[in-house]
């Protein structure tokens, strides 16, 4: 009878330890798991840190920083900035591209960009330089290396003369300088209209006014003043010389309204008007 007893005994005690043993193993997992979600945070951290190392990670942005101080102009400089800032991510992948859409938008005659290393960009650009507004098809200006181009606007432009009667036969299209692509008599009647420009700058002669006329030539109307003059054709020098001459007369005598003609070979006619 002792001999069961013990055994019994003996059987408890070993099913006792294996519970125990169940229960500790338990135990554990359980108070590992709030823990689990941090460690497959840094096992994660590890891995894309590993990735971004070793394929050199570059940000999805990478617009350049661009110089403008290149620019003298304040306004102009201001236009560029502008427009930079209102160009998308694309559109800074390809420079010739964006150097094109630039001087399209201002009419300029040259955009000149420049890599400086370290994702900076020096810009720089040349406008043409307007010595004239000018009636082709719509008021446009007028450069002085004779190249029509842009669009007259009054605020800006109103202090050039304006000069008429040259006339478009053909539709127009732009040349890679931002010109206007002209048939040859434009181009003589624009570089007689340049010259009659020119040359008047040179005895202090200036014009509101120019219109070219099919029979009589040019015909101008002073700046500042209510002369108008008949200057006909190339070549100009010698009705310049005769023009300061009438001028210093007229103002002598104190008249301010006046029509000259001086288009008749060797010859100056007169008309005088007081107010």
């Amino acid at each position: 009878m002792a001999k069961k007893k013990g055994k019994k005994n003996k059987n408890f005690l070993k099913n006792q330890k294996l519970k125990k043993r169940k229960r500790s193993f338990q135990f554990e997992i359980k108070s590992l798991a709030p823990f689990l979600p941090f460690g497959g945070i840094i096992l994660a951290s590890i891995v894309i840190g590993v990735t971004l190392q070793n394929f050199n990670f570059v940000p999805e942005t990478n617009i350049p920083t661009f110089k403008t101080d290149l620019i003298e102009a304040p306004k102009l400089r201001a236009k560029v900035e502008g427009m930079l800032s209102k160009q998308r991510d694309s559109d800074f992948e390809n420079f010739h591209d964006l150097a094109s859409k630039i001087q399209k938008k201002l009419s300029a005659k040259r955009v000149t960009l420049v890599s400086l290393g370290n994702n900076t960009v020096s810009i720089d650009l040349e406008m043409h330089k307007a010595i004239a507004a000018i009636e082709f098809g719509k008021k446009r200006l007028l450069s002085d290396e004779g190249k029509v181009f842009g669009n007259y606007i009054e605020t800006r432009d109103h202090s050039l003369p304006l000069i008429k009667g040259i006339g478009m036969k053909d539709k127009v299209s732009l040349a890679d300088d931002q010109s206007l692509v002209l048939d040859e008599e434009s181009v003589q009647r624009i570089s007689e209209a340049r010259l009659l420009i020119n040359e008047g700058l040179r005895y202090n002669i200036h014009y509101r006014a120019i219109h070219l006329d099919p029979y009589r030539g040019f015909q101008v109307l002073l700046k500042d003043k209510r002369i108008r003059v008949e200057m006909g054709r190339t070549p100009f020098k010698k009705r310049y010389i005769k023009l300061v001459k009438i001028l210093s007369n007229l103002s002598r005598k104190k008249v301010n309204q006046a029509r000259i003609e001086l288009d008749y070979q060797g010859k100056a006619f007169i008309k005088e008007f007081t107010l």
